[in-house]
Parts: structure tokens; sequence; C-alpha cells
């Protein structure tokens, strides 16, 4: 990965199902899978309690990796 990477606009490396080859398809869906075993980023409150949804689950929250910020 280069700067310029991060120029491009994000329509240059999204596509929909649809135009993905069956290679591609088969790639993504292992992508998936692996993806679907990461534990979940639980919500927690100052004293370490997990805050629960309104449907009594525990609340989780994407965990996002600045990409930008490790390349410097």
């Amino acid at each position: 990965w280069i700067k310029d990477h991060y120029l491009l606009e994000s329509k240059h490396f999204t596509f929909k199902r649809s135009e993905l080859g069956p290679d591609e398809v088969a790639d993504y869906d292992k992508l998936v899978a692996f993806v679907a075993t990461f534990p979940a980023n639980l919500w927690e409150d100052s004293d370490g309690n997990l805050l629960m949804g309104t449907d009594g689950r525990p609340k989780t929250t994407a965990k996002l990796i600045d990409t930008k910020k490790l390349l410097g």
C-alpha cells in the first residue's frame, strides 16, 4: 500500500457481488466466514459491566483499524 492509494475514492475498491467472478465470490465467502470467527467487541461501562440492549443481549460495536495511522 502506498499513500496514493488513500487518495482514491472508495468506489474504486467496492463491487457488487454480481460484478464478481466465481473465484472472487468464493474468496469473498471465505473472507466473510473468517471474519465471522472474530470475537465480538462488547461495550462495557466504566466499571467493566456489559451494556445490554433492549433485547437483553450485550451491545457490540465495530472495531475499526486506522490503516493510515499504521502506515505513518
